[in-house]
């Protein structure tokens, strides 16, 4: 019996490592897609305001020359187009940050089931040590 006890212990142990190991990978990733997801938003917010504020300026400087000439209507339909190609990249980027969120949701879950798996083996451990095995 004090042989089952030993090798009981022993894969508990190499269990609890494993699952320590886990847990800090995880814990890595998770921290990594929440950097990674907050600078790729902050650039594109970024990038959003630039198109946004150059589309303005354009804007501004249409309308102050002539709105009916074609130069300026070119102009102002360039500076459109441009704020629009940047809003789909920005609309893009959310749509990327959502994606990694659910992805964060799966490894956060996966986080709690392996600290559970590490509970119980704690458990059994405890009560191997309390038993007269």
């Amino acid at each position: 019996m004090a042989n089952l006890k030993e090798k009981v212990f022993k894969n508990i142990d190499i269990l609890e490592s494993l699952t320590s190991k886990m847990l800090l990978v995880l814990n890595f990733i998770i921290k990594q897609n929440i950097k990674e997801s907050k600078e790729a938003l902050e650039i594109a917010s970024g990038s959003l305001n630039s198109a946004y504020h150059s589309y303005n300026i354009t804007k501004q400087t249409t309308n102050c020359a002539s709105q009916n000439s074609e130069p300026s209507k070119v102009y102002l339909n360039s500076a459109k187009n441009s704020f629009n190609n940047t809003l789909k990249i920005y609309k893009n980027a959310v749509d990327e940050c959502i994606t990694s969120i659910r992805l964060l949701d799966r490894k956060t879950e996966m986080f709690i089931k392996i600290l559970e798996v590490k509970n119980k083996m704690e458990n059994l451990k405890n009560l191997f040590d309390d038993s007269k095995i």
